[in-house]
């Protein structure tokens, strides 16, 4: 496959090798810095990989990322661009199009309903802050894999229905596997190895679910048979769920965590809801999903500011044009989310963390879409949503008070494998 190097877009003014080395480490200023000289819409030369088309006017993100599949193959551009295949496998969701996608879409969707959500995060509540209260004390720690391990074990434990050792077991190889993300190199190097106990484990996991049930999402993705499941399918469905679903509510919570211990409004803003919530009962998780609108809030706001991926990647299937720019088959194009969500034209300053602009702003599709756009939606942002809330409201009732960042830390926006993730991973101390 040839992939071609040229289209009639604006071209970034900066050499490959500026623009290769701004993209791995700090691509969102980057961005920002090129949309600011050349406009929304430009192309990028990139060592090693084909021009990539950068999108992030509105008219040209309602036709790529919102497109079902006509003009554009989402599946190609992930392979292309990332090491999804050895992680994830060939089959995972990411990496498909056309009608395999929206069958594995409906199925994966089928398998996560309401009830199921939670259950899983009542049964993980303890454990979870068991898990929170090992946080270390009264010494520099990195804030975001803490978290990223507690949304392992509440993501495995939906997805696999593991408990105890199991566990314990499972999350420390995904962590061994996600920390080996913040570097190239190592990442390179060691994410085959690091990925083959879990491999195994997930196969025998399979085999064992296959004769006899849980009440986990396996479970039911083995009883809604199809035609085309197999031990590979179920394989590459669970890695892709265990490990996308938390890696991405996880830098989610990093970012929420920094402005709630940095900002005494965003503060009070959430621990006056919490406080009502729990002020006649324990909070529920009932509570949570039906009366958290300032949750919800900086959560979106959250999104808004650091969605978890830059932007949705595509490939055109035949010549096209967006927005009066020619791009011949198979040019690459990536619609940014980062840049939409910050344009000064749609949201009043438009770099501050501000949740309470939700209460009032209803954004359009465009200016907004942290989880995708129809029809290439993420299938668990349900389960997302709700465990964000519930993981947020437990980590601030149990240790917010505690927690400070040491001085003179501000966080710069780096690229950790699939993430765009808080710099030097969030150093927190937690305070007795």
């Amino acid at each position: 496959m040839v992939y071609r190097r040229q289209s009639s877009l604006p071209r970034c003014p900066y050499s490959s090798f500026t623009t290769s080395l701004n993209m791995l480490i700090k691509p969102t200023t980057f961005l920002e810095q090129v949309a600011s000289v050349v406009g929304p819409d430009f192309s990028l030369d990139l060592i090693g990989l084909p021009q990539i088309n950068h999108l992030s006017s509105r008219d040209a993100i309602g036709l790529v990322a919102g497109d079902d599949g006509s003009l554009f193959d989402t599946g190609r551009a992930s392979l292309l661009l990332g090491s999804f295949e050895d992680v994830f496998g060939r089959s995972s969701l990411p990496l498909l199009d056309g009608t395999d996608w929206r069958e594995r879409h409906r199925w994966l969707v089928d398998a996560m309903p309401p009830d199921t959500i939670v259950r899983a995060l009542n049964s993980t509540r303890a454990d979870v802050a068991a898990a929170i209260e090992r946080w270390p004390s009264e010494r520099t720690f990195p804030l975001y894999p803490a978290l990223r391990r507690v949304g392992a074990r509440v993501a495995a434990h939906f997805v696999l229905g593991l408990t105890n050792d199991d566990l314990d077991s499972l999350v420390e190889q995904i962590s061994a596997l996600l920390d080996c993300a913040g570097d190239t190199e190592t990442w390179l190097l060691e994410h085959k190895n690091r990925m083959r106990p879990i491999d195994e484990r997930i196969r025998e996991l399979v085999k064992a679910r296959s004769a006899r049930r849980g009440d986990d999402m396996l479970s039911r993705l083995i009883e809604d048979r199809r035609p085309w499941m197999s031990e590979d399918v179920l394989r590459d469905a669970c890695v892709t769920m265990t490990i996308l679903a938390h890696e991405g509510s996880s830098v989610t919570l990093a970012w929420t965590l920094y402005h709630l211990i940095t900002q005494s409004d965003v503060r009070e803003y959430l621990e006056n809801e919490l406080k009502d919530l729990a002020s006649a009962k324990p909070l529920t998780i009932d509570d949570l999903r039906q009366q958290t609108p300032c949750i919800q809030n900086v959560l979106k706001e959250t999104l808004r500011l650091y969605p978890p991926l830059l932007g949705a990647n595509r490939i055109t299937k035949a010549p096209t044009s967006v927005c009066g720019y020619a791009l011949e088959e198979d040019s690459v194009v990536s619609a940014s989310s980062f840049v939409a969500q910050r344009r000064a034209a749609i949201w009043s300053d438009p770099d501050v963390f501000v949740p309470n602009r939700f209460e009032t702003a209803k954004p359009d599709k465009v200016d907004y879409f942290p989880f995708g756009l129809q029809p290439r939606t993420c299938p668990g942002m349900q389960f997302a949503t709700l465990s964000m809330k519930v993981l947020l409201a437990d980590i601030w009732h149990a240790v917010g008070s505690q927690l400070r960042v040491p001085a003179g830390y501000r966080p710069q926006i780096r690229r950790r494998g699939n993430v765009i993730a808080p710099s030097e991973d969030l150093p927190c101390v937690r305070d007795p």
